[in-house]
């Protein structure tokens, strides 16, 4: 009795284990996305000039764009709309209200979006690239509109 018991438990404890496991890895956390973002924000950095060459920073805030001394631009996670690629000019542009304050003149434009060159990058880098923050602008609050909605 002791035997089928034991079977009975251990059989118990293999099906919970199995059903775990095909359960699939977790999603990465927002440090996750953002640890591996600014990796790829360094890897394909552009040095062409200061607009592309600008400083891309996810806080938890939102993200920010800083060109040193000629202007910021930011955007919060929650106002983040979409995410798309404009493949011919090597740019993730991130869609929602957002600001650009002009750092010489000192005024603040309200915006519809931010531009992120990433210069070499490859179509499926930004691919990766877009779902990744698409990933921690929803974990941020952000209601992303479905590409496929039409």
């Amino acid at each position: 009795m002791k035997n089928v018991l034991f079977i009975c438990i251990i059989f118990f404890l293999g099906c919970v284990t199995v059903q775990a496991q095909s359960k699939g890895a977790a999603k990465p956390s927002f440090n996750d996305s953002k640890e591996w973002l600014d990796v790829k924000f360094v890897a394909f950095h552009c040095k062409d000039s200061k607009t592309k060459g600008a400083k891309k920073e996810l806080t938890e805030e939102g993200i920010t764009i800083d060109a040193t001394d000629l202007y910021q631009e930011s955007i919060k996670w929650a106002d983040v709309k979409n995410i798309m690629i404009i493949k011919a000019e090597n740019k993730v542009k991130i869609i929602g209200p957002s600001t650009k304050k002009d750092l010489k003149k000192g005024l603040t434009t309200e915006m519809t979006g931010i531009d992120l060159y990433l210069c070499k990058a490859t179509y499926d880098d930004l691919q990766k690239i877009v779902k990744a923050l698409s990933h921690a602008a929803t974990l941020k609050g952000a209601k992303i509109v479905a590409d496929d909605m039409f």
